[in-house]
């Protein structure tokens, strides 16, 4: 690390790393009341599996600082990945969805170290899909980025979540905190602004729910002793501020014309441990309760809502028999 007042070199520090996560660098007599203050971060070494090793540039950036106080100041500095290590993934809009797009060179070799992520200027949720569950993802500026969640899913395959926060472009860096080599199988903008998942038939899996998402529960039959079954959810905050959360149910319409639910259907359905708000970065599980004490069949909509998103709805259905 370099530090410069203009273009004159004020203080380098050099130190090696052992380890793929963050470094820790004291750095003395720098005037910290310069307003042509910067510092240039440069990231050296070795890929492991060369034949003869050579030294090779990593990672660099050049940042601007300023006037940065007085006293003992921490600083936290990110470092941009480069190189011929460094695969391309770009979000492209297809009209009515926006899905990620792989730019490899070598088909039969679509293994990077480092993916940078081209953004389009849209706002919103994305994902990208990968088969490691290890990967973690740097802001423009080589910051790790906050807030993002890694979601199980089937196949072996799990799904990275993060909030895009401007109409901008932008570019993200996806890496896997070992530093091997990786592919990404897919990813896409979401059509929603809450986040929630729900519990999949298979052990330790998540499905990340569409908006408008249909979900059905098992019939409820009195003559086997049950009377209500239970499905589980997480709901997440991918955002930098806190949400509070409202919810309610509502007797369905995505069935009129093909059937007649009775008025009552809403009052069939509750939740259990629903969060009324959820810091930045947190997640929290809660379950819904189809209890339907008469036999017919019952739909309802669940709405989830947060001030400044939209409206999030889930549409339930159930049948109770033998009441």
């Amino acid at each position: 690390m370099n530090f410069f007042s203009g273009n004159t070199s004020l203080s380098k520090t050099t130190q090696n790393i052992t380890n793929n996560g963050q470094v820790s660098l004291t750095v003395k007599n720098v005037p910290l009341n310069d307003p042509n203050l910067r510092a240039e971060i440069e990231v050296w070494g070795t890929k492991p599996d060369d034949p003869v090793p050579s030294i090779l540039i990593l990672g660099q950036n050049s940042i601007h600082l300023g006037r940065i106080g007085l006293g003992y100041t921490k600083l936290s500095l990110g470092v941009k990945p480069v190189g011929n290590y460094l695969g391309t993934a770009t979000y492209e809009d297809y009209g009515d969805d926006i899905y990620i797009e792989l730019n490899i060179p070598n088909p039969d070799n679509p293994f990077f170290v480092c993916w940078e992520i081209k953004m389009l200027s849209q706002k919103g949720l994305y994902t990208i899909v990968s088969s490691e569950s290890d990967l973690v993802l740097y802001a423009s500026d080589g910051r790790q980025y906050k807030n993002t969640f890694l979601i199980p899913g089937g196949d072996g395959l799990y799904t990275r979540v993060f909030y895009h926060p401007k109409d901008e472009p932008s570019t993200y860096y996806l890496a896997s905190s070992d530093g091997k080599e990786f592919s990404i199988n897919s990813g896409k903008k979401l059509d929603q602004d809450i986040l929630v998942t729900q519990k999949s038939d298979k052990v330790g899996y998540e499905d990340i729910l569409d908006n408008l998402m249909p979900v059905g529960f098992d019939t409820v039959d009195i003559n086997t002793g049950v009377t209500s079954e239970t499905l589980s959810f997480t709901i997440y905050n991918p955002y930098s501020q806190a949400l509070s959360f409202t919810t309610k149910f509502e007797n369905s319409t995505a069935n009129e014309g093909t059937t007649s639910p009775p008025t009552d259907s809403k009052d069939k359905f509750s939740t259990k441990d629903f969060p009324p708000s959820l810091p930045p970065g947190e997640r929290r599980k809660f379950d819904i309760i189809f209890d339907p004490k008469e036999s017919g069949s019952f739909f309802a909509d669940f709405t989830i809502q947060a001030e400044g998103l939209g409206n999030f709805v889930l549409e339930l259905s159930g049948s109770g028999c033998g009441f």
